[in-house]
Protein backbone atom coordinates (compact mmCIF):
# COMPACT_ATOMS: atom_id res chain seq x y z
CA UNK A 1 0.00 0.00 0.00
CA UNK A 2 2.21 2.92 -0.99
CA UNK A 3 1.48 5.73 -0.04
CA UNK A 4 3.07 7.17 -3.41
CA UNK A 5 4.28 5.28 -6.81
CA UNK A 6 7.91 4.33 -7.58
CA UNK A 7 8.25 3.26 -10.56
CA UNK A 8 11.82 1.83 -9.51
CA UNK A 9 11.29 -0.68 -7.07
CA UNK A 10 15.29 0.23 -4.66
CA UNK A 11 15.20 -2.19 -1.43
CA UNK A 12 16.58 0.68 0.50
CA UNK A 13 15.57 -0.17 3.94
CA UNK A 14 18.54 -3.14 3.61
CA UNK A 15 20.96 -0.26 4.36
CA UNK A 16 19.99 0.10 8.16
CA UNK A 17 17.73 2.71 8.09
CA UNK A 18 15.65 4.15 10.88
CA UNK A 19 12.23 6.63 10.75
CA UNK A 20 10.73 8.92 12.86
CA UNK A 21 7.19 9.99 12.93
CA UNK A 22 6.16 12.09 15.76
CA UNK A 23 9.54 11.34 17.83
CA UNK A 24 8.72 7.62 18.23
CA UNK A 25 11.57 5.71 15.84
CA UNK A 26 10.98 2.95 13.64
CA UNK A 27 13.40 -0.31 12.48
CA UNK A 28 13.58 -0.35 8.72
CA UNK A 29 16.36 -3.13 8.86
CA UNK A 30 14.24 -5.95 9.83
CA UNK A 31 11.43 -7.75 7.37
CA UNK A 32 8.24 -9.07 8.40
CA UNK A 33 7.00 -12.31 6.53
CA UNK A 34 3.77 -11.15 5.56
CA UNK A 35 0.75 -8.97 7.06
CA UNK A 36 -2.97 -10.08 6.99
CA UNK A 37 -5.49 -7.26 6.23
CA UNK A 38 -7.56 -8.28 9.48
CA UNK A 39 -4.46 -7.34 11.44
CA UNK A 40 -4.70 -3.77 10.96
CA UNK A 41 -7.99 -3.14 9.49
CA UNK A 42 -10.58 -2.99 12.37
CA UNK A 43 -13.71 -4.17 12.39
CA UNK A 44 -14.39 -3.73 8.63
CA UNK A 45 -13.47 -0.01 8.74
CA UNK A 46 -14.40 1.13 5.39
CA UNK A 47 -11.60 4.19 5.44
CA UNK A 48 -8.76 1.72 6.47
CA UNK A 49 -9.78 -0.67 4.00
CA UNK A 50 -9.00 1.99 1.36
CA UNK A 51 -5.68 2.77 3.07
CA UNK A 52 -4.69 -1.23 3.09
CA UNK A 53 -5.77 -1.42 -0.66
CA UNK A 54 -3.07 1.47 -1.48
CA UNK A 55 -0.85 -0.96 -0.21
CA UNK A 56 -2.28 -4.47 -1.33
CA UNK A 57 -1.32 -4.11 -4.89
CA UNK A 58 -2.29 -7.34 -5.79
CA UNK A 59 -5.61 -7.40 -4.10
CA UNK A 60 -5.04 -10.74 -1.83
CA UNK A 61 -5.85 -9.04 1.53
CA UNK A 62 -2.88 -9.55 2.63
CA UNK A 63 0.71 -8.03 2.62
CA UNK A 64 3.59 -10.29 0.87
CA UNK A 65 7.49 -9.61 1.91
CA UNK A 66 7.54 -7.96 -1.73
CA UNK A 67 5.03 -5.23 -1.04
CA UNK A 68 6.35 -4.84 2.80
CA UNK A 69 9.71 -3.65 1.34
CA UNK A 70 7.75 -1.46 -1.18
CA UNK A 71 5.76 -0.13 1.36
CA UNK A 72 9.25 0.70 3.68
CA UNK A 73 10.74 2.21 0.65
CA UNK A 74 8.18 4.52 0.09
CA UNK A 75 7.90 5.67 3.40
CA UNK A 76 11.44 6.86 2.95
CA UNK A 77 11.05 8.29 -0.42
CA UNK A 78 8.26 10.31 1.52
CA UNK A 79 11.54 11.85 3.47
CA UNK A 80 12.66 14.38 1.27
CA UNK A 81 16.13 15.67 1.40
CA UNK A 82 17.29 19.27 3.17
CA UNK A 83 17.99 21.90 0.11
CA UNK A 84 21.07 22.86 2.24
CA UNK A 85 22.87 20.06 3.46
CA UNK A 86 21.49 17.81 0.55
CA UNK A 87 20.34 15.22 3.36
CA UNK A 88 17.78 13.27 4.82
CA UNK A 89 16.65 14.21 7.96
CA UNK A 90 15.06 10.49 8.65
CA UNK A 91 11.74 11.78 9.94
CA UNK A 92 8.75 12.28 8.25
CA UNK A 93 7.16 15.75 9.43
CA UNK A 94 3.76 16.30 8.25
CA UNK A 95 4.34 18.35 5.94
CA UNK A 96 6.05 15.91 3.64
CA UNK A 97 2.87 13.54 4.43
CA UNK A 98 1.00 15.78 3.64
CA UNK A 99 2.88 16.46 0.11
CA UNK A 100 2.50 12.51 -0.36
CA UNK A 101 -1.67 12.33 -0.06
CA UNK A 102 -1.66 15.35 -2.24
CA UNK A 103 -0.17 13.16 -4.91
CA UNK A 104 -1.94 9.97 -3.85
CA UNK A 105 -5.17 12.06 -4.56
CA UNK A 106 -4.06 12.52 -8.32
CA UNK A 107 -3.81 8.65 -8.47
CA UNK A 108 -6.17 7.57 -6.37
CA UNK A 109 -9.65 8.32 -6.90
CA UNK A 110 -10.90 5.94 -3.37
CA UNK A 111 -8.29 8.10 -1.56
CA UNK A 112 -9.18 11.58 -3.40
CA UNK A 113 -13.23 10.81 -2.74
CA UNK A 114 -12.72 9.65 1.13
CA UNK A 115 -10.78 13.36 1.38
CA UNK A 116 -8.66 11.71 4.17
CA UNK A 117 -7.24 13.87 7.19
CA UNK A 118 -3.59 13.87 7.85
CA UNK A 119 -3.90 11.96 11.50
CA UNK A 120 -5.79 9.06 9.61
CA UNK A 121 -3.07 8.69 7.52
CA UNK A 122 -0.40 9.03 10.30
CA UNK A 123 -2.03 6.38 12.56
CA UNK A 124 -2.55 3.77 9.41
CA UNK A 125 1.14 4.27 9.05
CA UNK A 126 2.26 3.82 12.22
CA UNK A 127 0.24 1.18 13.02
CA UNK A 128 1.52 -0.99 9.73
CA UNK A 129 5.40 0.27 11.27
CA UNK A 130 4.58 -1.05 14.40
CA UNK A 131 2.97 -4.47 13.66
CA UNK A 132 6.26 -4.82 11.00
CA UNK A 133 8.40 -4.09 13.71
CA UNK A 134 6.29 -6.55 15.87
CA UNK A 135 5.96 -9.39 13.51
CA UNK A 136 9.71 -9.08 12.72
CA UNK A 137 11.32 -9.54 15.93
CA UNK A 138 9.00 -12.45 16.67
CA UNK A 139 10.47 -13.85 13.31
CA UNK A 140 13.91 -13.38 15.06
CA UNK A 141 13.37 -14.59 18.48
CA UNK A 142 14.17 -17.93 19.13
CA UNK A 143 10.86 -20.59 19.17
CA UNK A 144 9.66 -21.34 22.68
CA UNK A 145 8.54 -24.64 22.68
CA UNK A 146 9.76 -28.35 21.14
CA UNK A 147 7.23 -27.99 18.44
CA UNK A 148 9.55 -25.70 16.24
CA UNK A 149 12.30 -28.03 15.60
CA UNK A 150 10.30 -30.24 12.56
CA UNK A 151 13.00 -32.84 12.63
CA UNK A 152 11.91 -34.17 16.11
CA UNK A 153 8.05 -33.04 16.73
CA UNK A 154 6.25 -35.71 17.79
CA UNK A 155 3.91 -37.93 15.60
CA UNK A 156 0.13 -37.38 16.41
CA UNK A 157 0.27 -41.09 18.69
CA UNK A 158 2.74 -38.73 20.48
CA UNK A 159 1.44 -35.12 21.45
CA UNK A 160 1.03 -34.88 24.81
CA UNK A 161 -0.52 -32.19 26.79
CA UNK A 162 1.77 -28.93 27.15
CA UNK A 163 3.91 -29.03 30.43
CA UNK A 164 3.42 -25.19 31.22
CA UNK A 165 0.21 -24.04 29.00
CA UNK A 166 -1.18 -20.34 29.04
CA UNK A 167 -4.36 -19.15 29.85
CA UNK A 168 -6.34 -17.01 26.59
CA UNK A 169 -9.63 -15.67 25.48
CA UNK A 170 -10.69 -16.05 22.24
CA UNK A 171 -11.55 -12.58 20.94
CA UNK A 172 -14.46 -11.38 18.41
CA UNK A 173 -14.35 -12.35 15.22
CA UNK A 174 -11.13 -14.93 15.64
CA UNK A 175 -11.00 -17.89 13.60
CA UNK A 176 -9.66 -21.15 14.45
CA UNK A 177 -7.50 -21.35 11.78
CA UNK A 178 -6.36 -17.52 12.90
CA UNK A 179 -5.47 -19.03 16.52
CA UNK A 180 -3.32 -21.58 15.02
CA UNK A 181 -1.55 -18.86 12.87
CA UNK A 182 -0.93 -16.80 16.26
CA UNK A 183 0.27 -19.77 17.86
CA UNK A 184 2.30 -21.12 14.99
CA UNK A 185 3.98 -17.11 14.51
CA UNK A 186 5.18 -17.15 18.34
CA UNK A 187 6.45 -20.45 17.41
CA UNK A 188 8.72 -18.60 14.77
CA UNK A 189 6.88 -20.56 12.00
CA UNK A 190 6.14 -17.68 9.37
CA UNK A 191 5.44 -19.68 6.41
CA UNK A 192 3.75 -22.72 8.33
CA UNK A 193 3.23 -25.29 6.59
CA UNK A 194 -0.05 -28.15 6.14
CA UNK A 195 2.03 -30.18 8.67
CA UNK A 196 2.14 -27.54 10.79
CA UNK A 197 -1.07 -27.02 10.98
CA UNK A 198 -1.96 -30.79 11.88
CA UNK A 199 0.43 -30.68 14.99
CA UNK A 200 -0.57 -27.47 16.03
CA UNK A 201 -4.38 -28.57 16.19
CA UNK A 202 -3.64 -32.15 17.82
CA UNK A 203 -1.65 -29.73 20.17
CA UNK A 204 -4.69 -27.51 20.46
CA UNK A 205 -6.93 -30.96 21.38
CA UNK A 206 -4.89 -32.30 23.71
CA UNK A 207 -4.57 -29.39 25.80
CA UNK A 208 -8.77 -28.39 25.84
CA UNK A 209 -10.43 -31.78 25.31
CA UNK A 210 -13.21 -30.32 26.44
CA UNK A 211 -13.41 -27.54 24.05
CA UNK A 212 -15.77 -27.43 21.00
CA UNK A 213 -14.12 -27.15 17.64
CA UNK A 214 -17.00 -25.93 15.31
CA UNK A 215 -17.39 -25.48 12.04
CA UNK A 216 -19.74 -23.44 9.99
CA UNK A 217 -19.60 -23.05 6.00
CA UNK A 218 -15.75 -24.77 6.03
CA UNK A 219 -15.11 -22.25 8.60
CA UNK A 220 -13.54 -23.68 11.70
CA UNK A 221 -14.18 -21.38 14.74
CA UNK A 222 -14.63 -21.80 18.63
CA UNK A 223 -17.10 -19.72 21.24
CA UNK A 224 -16.14 -16.07 21.31
CA UNK A 225 -15.14 -15.62 24.77
CA UNK A 226 -13.94 -19.02 25.45
CA UNK A 227 -10.88 -19.78 27.79
CA UNK A 228 -8.60 -21.45 26.28
CA UNK A 229 -5.66 -23.38 26.64
CA UNK A 230 -2.35 -22.49 24.43
CA UNK A 231 1.13 -23.99 24.21
CA UNK A 232 3.23 -20.40 24.38
CA UNK A 233 2.76 -16.66 25.72
CA UNK A 234 1.48 -14.28 23.70
CA UNK A 235 2.95 -11.45 26.36
CA UNK A 236 -0.54 -9.85 26.53
CA UNK A 237 -3.18 -9.53 28.48
CA UNK A 238 -5.96 -11.29 28.24
CA UNK A 239 -9.50 -10.22 26.19
CA UNK A 240 -12.66 -9.78 29.09
CA UNK A 241 -14.71 -12.26 27.85
CA UNK A 242 -17.57 -9.77 28.36
CA UNK A 243 -16.20 -6.53 26.10
CA UNK A 244 -15.88 -9.33 23.40
CA UNK A 245 -19.59 -10.28 23.70
CA UNK A 246 -20.56 -7.11 23.79
CA UNK A 247 -18.45 -6.28 20.63
CA UNK A 248 -20.75 -8.22 18.98
CA UNK A 249 -23.94 -6.56 19.81
CA UNK A 250 -22.55 -3.65 18.48
CA UNK A 251 -21.07 -4.51 15.63
CA UNK A 252 -24.40 -6.22 14.45
CA UNK A 253 -26.95 -2.86 15.83
CA UNK A 254 -28.05 -5.72 18.90
CA UNK A 255 -26.17 -2.49 20.78
CA UNK A 256 -25.96 1.34 20.67
CA UNK A 257 -24.03 1.03 23.87
CA UNK A 258 -19.81 1.97 23.22
CA UNK A 259 -18.17 -1.12 24.65
CA UNK A 260 -15.02 -1.04 27.28
CA UNK A 261 -12.12 -1.90 26.12
CA UNK A 262 -9.89 -4.26 26.90
CA UNK A 263 -6.94 -1.89 27.72
CA UNK A 264 -6.21 2.11 27.37
CA UNK A 265 -4.44 1.30 24.30
CA UNK A 266 -7.58 0.89 22.23
CA UNK A 267 -7.96 2.92 19.76
CA UNK A 268 -11.42 4.59 18.58
CA UNK A 269 -11.97 2.48 15.87
CA UNK A 270 -12.13 -1.01 17.64
CA UNK A 271 -14.83 0.07 20.29
CA UNK A 272 -17.13 1.58 17.59
CA UNK A 273 -19.36 0.01 14.91
CA UNK A 274 -18.67 0.23 11.20
CA UNK A 275 -21.98 1.83 9.17
CA UNK A 276 -21.42 -1.37 6.64
CA UNK A 277 -21.32 -3.85 9.87
CA UNK A 278 -25.59 -2.99 10.78
CA UNK A 279 -26.95 -4.20 7.79
CA UNK A 280 -30.39 -4.61 9.66
CA UNK A 281 -30.32 -0.81 9.79
CA UNK A 282 -31.21 -0.88 5.99
CA UNK A 283 -33.17 -4.29 6.07
CA UNK A 284 -36.91 -4.55 6.97
CA UNK A 285 -39.48 -7.22 6.98
CA UNK A 286 -43.28 -6.97 7.12
CA UNK A 287 -45.57 -8.77 9.81
CA UNK A 288 -47.03 -10.54 7.38
CA UNK A 289 -43.78 -11.98 6.05
CA UNK A 290 -42.25 -12.36 9.60
CA UNK A 291 -45.50 -14.90 10.15
CA UNK A 292 -44.98 -16.69 6.88
CA UNK A 293 -41.51 -17.10 8.06
CA UNK A 294 -42.14 -18.36 11.16
CA UNK A 295 -44.59 -20.42 9.88
CA UNK A 296 -42.35 -22.11 7.15
CA UNK A 297 -39.91 -23.36 10.47
CA UNK A 298 -42.73 -25.36 11.34
CA UNK A 299 -42.40 -27.29 8.29
CA UNK A 300 -40.72 -30.51 7.79
CA UNK A 301 -37.42 -30.04 5.89
CA UNK A 302 -38.96 -32.18 2.73
CA UNK A 303 -42.10 -30.37 1.95
CA UNK A 304 -41.31 -28.94 -0.79
CA UNK A 305 -44.20 -27.83 -2.44
CA UNK A 306 -45.20 -25.25 0.68
CA UNK A 307 -41.79 -24.54 1.21
CA UNK A 308 -41.60 -22.93 -2.33
CA UNK A 309 -45.09 -21.18 -2.08
CA UNK A 310 -44.14 -19.21 0.85
CA UNK A 311 -40.06 -18.26 -0.56
CA UNK A 312 -41.95 -16.75 -3.60
CA UNK A 313 -43.88 -14.69 -1.66
CA UNK A 314 -40.40 -12.90 -1.08
CA UNK A 315 -38.74 -10.34 -3.41
CA UNK A 316 -35.39 -10.79 -2.79
CA UNK A 317 -33.12 -12.57 -0.22
CA UNK A 318 -32.57 -9.30 2.25
CA UNK A 319 -36.04 -9.74 3.38
CA UNK A 320 -35.30 -13.56 4.68
CA UNK A 321 -32.39 -11.84 6.37
CA UNK A 322 -34.10 -9.12 7.93
CA UNK A 323 -36.29 -12.02 9.44
CA UNK A 324 -33.67 -13.25 11.65
CA UNK A 325 -31.57 -9.81 11.90
CA UNK A 326 -35.08 -7.52 13.32
CA UNK A 327 -36.20 -10.30 15.48
CA UNK A 328 -35.63 -8.95 19.05
CA UNK A 329 -36.05 -12.53 20.69
CA UNK A 330 -33.01 -13.51 18.63
CA UNK A 331 -29.10 -12.85 19.29
CA UNK A 332 -26.19 -13.19 17.05
CA UNK A 333 -24.15 -16.46 19.18
CA UNK A 334 -21.03 -16.00 16.39
CA UNK A 335 -19.89 -14.16 14.32
CA UNK A 336 -17.56 -15.81 11.46
CA UNK A 337 -15.09 -13.68 9.41
CA UNK A 338 -14.58 -15.37 6.13
CA UNK A 339 -10.51 -14.67 4.43
CA UNK A 340 -12.35 -13.05 1.96
CA UNK A 341 -13.38 -9.79 4.67
CA UNK A 342 -17.23 -11.07 4.06
CA UNK A 343 -18.79 -12.70 8.12
CA UNK A 344 -21.01 -15.49 8.45
CA UNK A 345 -23.33 -14.31 11.11
CA UNK A 346 -25.32 -16.99 13.23
CA UNK A 347 -28.40 -16.46 15.23
CA UNK A 348 -29.88 -18.17 18.18
CA UNK A 349 -32.72 -18.03 20.21
CA UNK A 350 -33.00 -17.08 24.13
CA UNK A 351 -32.95 -20.98 24.93
CA UNK A 352 -29.91 -20.82 22.62
CA UNK A 353 -30.93 -22.82 20.15
CA UNK A 354 -29.34 -22.09 16.73
CA UNK A 355 -32.24 -20.70 14.25
CA UNK A 356 -30.59 -19.69 10.97
CA UNK A 357 -27.47 -17.63 9.46
CA UNK A 358 -26.61 -14.71 7.11
CA UNK A 359 -23.34 -14.78 5.29
CA UNK A 360 -22.76 -11.30 3.85
CA UNK A 361 -19.81 -10.16 1.81
CA UNK A 362 -17.15 -7.51 2.78
CA UNK A 363 -19.56 -4.69 1.66
CA UNK A 364 -22.45 -6.60 3.86
CA UNK A 365 -24.24 -7.45 1.00
CA UNK A 366 -26.35 -10.74 1.90
CA UNK A 367 -24.27 -14.20 -0.37
CA UNK A 368 -26.45 -16.86 1.87
CA UNK A 369 -29.63 -16.98 4.29
CA UNK A 370 -29.87 -20.28 6.08
CA UNK A 371 -32.90 -21.15 8.46
CA UNK A 372 -33.90 -23.74 10.96
CA UNK A 373 -37.06 -25.78 10.18
CA UNK A 374 -38.49 -28.36 12.12
CA UNK A 375 -36.14 -31.54 11.58
CA UNK A 376 -33.68 -29.70 9.05
CA UNK A 377 -32.96 -26.37 7.78
CA UNK A 378 -33.09 -24.34 4.06
CA UNK A 379 -30.36 -22.81 2.38
CA UNK A 380 -31.82 -19.93 0.04
CA UNK A 381 -29.73 -18.34 -2.23
CA UNK A 382 -29.88 -15.90 -4.38
CA UNK A 383 -29.29 -14.84 -8.06
CA UNK A 384 -26.77 -12.23 -9.50
CA UNK A 385 -29.42 -9.61 -8.58
CA UNK A 386 -29.82 -10.70 -5.01
CA UNK A 387 -33.29 -12.25 -6.07
CA UNK A 388 -34.07 -15.91 -4.46
CA UNK A 389 -33.24 -18.38 -6.76
CA UNK A 390 -35.73 -21.34 -6.26
CA UNK A 391 -33.15 -23.63 -7.98
CA UNK A 392 -30.25 -23.10 -5.84
CA UNK A 393 -32.23 -23.60 -2.75
CA UNK A 394 -32.03 -26.50 -0.72
CA UNK A 395 -33.92 -28.28 2.21
CA UNK A 396 -31.53 -30.24 4.01
CA UNK A 397 -32.22 -32.94 6.66
CA UNK A 398 -31.30 -33.40 9.72
CA UNK A 399 -27.82 -35.14 10.22
CA UNK A 400 -27.91 -39.06 10.59
CA UNK A 401 -24.85 -41.15 12.42
CA UNK A 402 -23.22 -43.60 10.59
CA UNK A 403 -21.64 -46.22 12.54
CA UNK A 404 -18.07 -46.76 11.26
CA UNK A 405 -16.62 -48.89 14.03
CA UNK A 406 -13.53 -48.13 13.78
CA UNK A 407 -12.68 -48.10 10.18
CA UNK A 408 -10.06 -46.75 8.10
CA UNK A 409 -10.61 -44.65 5.33
CA UNK A 410 -8.99 -47.01 2.96
CA UNK A 411 -11.55 -49.39 3.66
CA UNK A 412 -14.18 -47.40 3.64
CA UNK A 413 -13.33 -46.16 -0.01
CA UNK A 414 -12.84 -49.39 -0.49
CA UNK A 415 -16.31 -50.36 -0.25
CA UNK A 416 -18.20 -47.32 -1.38
CA UNK A 417 -16.30 -47.18 -4.68
CA UNK A 418 -17.30 -51.65 -4.94
CA UNK A 419 -20.91 -49.94 -4.88
CA UNK A 420 -21.03 -48.86 -8.68
CA UNK A 421 -18.03 -48.40 -11.86
CA UNK A 422 -16.75 -45.17 -11.65
CA UNK A 423 -14.38 -42.78 -13.46
CA UNK A 424 -11.49 -40.85 -11.79
CA UNK A 425 -10.36 -37.71 -11.67
CA UNK A 426 -7.48 -36.44 -9.98
CA UNK A 427 -6.60 -32.66 -8.53
CA UNK A 428 -3.88 -31.23 -7.91
CA UNK A 429 -3.91 -28.36 -4.98
CA UNK A 430 -1.31 -25.26 -4.69
CA UNK A 431 -0.46 -26.68 -1.05
CA UNK A 432 0.68 -30.06 -2.46
CA UNK A 433 -2.99 -31.58 -1.42
CA UNK A 434 -5.12 -33.39 -3.47
CA UNK A 435 -8.25 -34.18 -4.36
CA UNK A 436 -9.87 -37.15 -6.23
CA UNK A 437 -13.31 -36.77 -7.65
CA UNK A 438 -15.32 -40.19 -8.78
CA UNK A 439 -18.33 -39.95 -11.00
CA UNK A 440 -21.13 -42.48 -11.91
CA UNK A 441 -24.49 -41.82 -13.85
CA UNK A 442 -26.76 -44.99 -13.53
CA UNK A 443 -29.92 -44.40 -14.70
CA UNK A 444 -32.30 -41.59 -13.46
CA UNK A 445 -28.90 -41.59 -10.47
CA UNK A 446 -25.78 -39.75 -10.35
CA UNK A 447 -23.33 -40.73 -8.01
CA UNK A 448 -20.03 -38.62 -6.94
CA UNK A 449 -17.71 -39.30 -4.84
CA UNK A 450 -15.08 -36.81 -3.63
CA UNK A 451 -11.90 -37.31 -1.41
CA UNK A 452 -9.53 -34.81 0.37
CA UNK A 453 -5.80 -36.22 0.41
CA UNK A 454 -3.06 -34.13 2.67
CA UNK A 455 0.59 -33.55 1.13
CA UNK A 456 1.59 -36.88 1.79
CA UNK A 457 -1.49 -38.57 -0.21
CA UNK A 458 -3.36 -39.80 3.55
CA UNK A 459 -6.99 -39.49 3.05
CA UNK A 460 -8.14 -36.85 5.17
CA UNK A 461 -12.15 -36.79 4.52
CA UNK A 462 -14.32 -38.46 2.02
CA UNK A 463 -18.09 -36.87 0.84
CA UNK A 464 -20.69 -38.71 -1.32
CA UNK A 465 -23.49 -37.64 -2.95
CA UNK A 466 -26.34 -40.01 -4.53
CA UNK A 467 -28.17 -37.95 -6.91
CA UNK A 468 -32.13 -38.57 -7.87
CA UNK A 469 -32.25 -36.79 -11.23
CA UNK A 470 -35.81 -37.44 -11.33
CA UNK A 471 -36.74 -35.88 -8.47
CA UNK A 472 -33.79 -33.74 -7.88
CA UNK A 473 -33.03 -34.52 -4.38
CA UNK A 474 -29.59 -36.47 -3.36
CA UNK A 475 -28.14 -38.31 -0.05
CA UNK A 476 -24.93 -36.71 1.27
CA UNK A 477 -22.90 -39.21 3.37
CA UNK A 478 -19.78 -37.66 4.93
CA UNK A 479 -16.71 -39.17 7.12
CA UNK A 480 -13.82 -36.99 8.57
CA UNK A 481 -11.14 -37.71 10.60
CA UNK A 482 -11.06 -35.17 13.25
CA UNK A 483 -8.64 -35.62 15.59
CA UNK A 484 -6.40 -36.59 12.99
CA UNK A 485 -5.32 -39.30 13.84
CA UNK A 486 -5.93 -41.57 10.33
CA UNK A 487 -8.86 -42.77 12.38
CA UNK A 488 -12.44 -41.61 10.87
CA UNK A 489 -14.46 -40.20 14.02
CA UNK A 490 -16.99 -38.12 12.65
CA UNK A 491 -19.62 -40.11 10.07
CA UNK A 492 -23.11 -39.03 8.72
CA UNK A 493 -25.48 -38.59 6.41
CA UNK A 494 -28.16 -36.41 5.30
CA UNK A 495 -30.86 -36.44 2.29
CA UNK A 496 -31.33 -33.25 0.84
CA UNK A 497 -34.23 -31.55 -1.40
CA UNK A 498 -33.77 -29.31 -4.16
CA UNK A 499 -36.46 -26.68 -4.03
CA UNK A 500 -36.37 -25.81 -8.10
Amino acid sequence: MPIIHLSIRVELYKKGKSMKIDGENFDFTKKAQEIAKNEIVENSDKRQEILFNIFDKNKDSKLSQDEITDTLNVFQAIDKEDESTKKKDEELSDDEILAAMKKLEETNSEFKEGKFELKEVKEMMVKFLKLNKSKAETAEAPSETPSAAPSEAPTSEEVKPSENPKDYVVPEGQSFKQLLNKILEKQGKTEPSEEDYKKAEEQFRKDNPDIEIRERNGVKYLLVGSRVKVPVDFGEELCDPEVEIEKWKVRVGLSKAKPKTNTPAQTPQQTEPAPQATPQNTRTITEEQKTQMEDMRKLNYDNVAELKTILRQFTDLDTCAAFLETNSKLHVAQTINADDGGKILIYADEQGNNVGSVNLDKDGKVRNVGIELANGSISINPDENGKIKLESCAGMGEKQPIDVKDKTFDSQLEELLKEHNYTKDIKRNADNTSTEIYTCKDGDFTYNIQVDKDKDGKITSISTQKRNNKLNNHELRYFEDKDKDGKIDNAFKRLDKMLG
